[in-house]
């Protein structure tokens, strides 16, 4: 009888551990995708700040995630370069918008 307590317990742990992540893992996915739509949509309305905001939280969402790291440079940069004309450094800005140009997959 104690043998099947501690198996039913066991299990009961086992599920309710699995359930945890999994609703973990959803839960940070979601909040993944939302932040890179709020960036994309913030860049195609002309929203730096917004979307290098979007990208960074992103970024710490998922870590090892070249794509989110991969926008918010190119956003980076891009905020650089236009700082960079403000302030009639043209060489320094072409860098910045060359680089961003040419960033592959961005």
């Amino acid at each position: 009888m104690k043998r099947w307590m501690w198996i039913v317990f066991a299990v009961i742990i086992a599920v309710g551990v699995g359930s945890y992540s999994y609703t973990r893992y959803r839960l940070q996915e979601e909040s993944y995708a939302d932040e890179m739509r709020t960036g994309e949509r913030a860049l195609k309305n002309h929203d730096y700040s917004l979307a290098e905001t979007s990208f960074t939280h992103a970024s710490r969402t998922r870590a090892s995630n070249a794509t989110a790291q991969r926008y918010l440079t190119q956003t980076q940069t891009y905020v650089d370069g236009t700082q960079a004309m403000n302030n009639r450094k043209f060489s320094a800005a072409k860098q910045d918008f060359t680089t961003v140009k040419t960033t592959k997959h961005g």
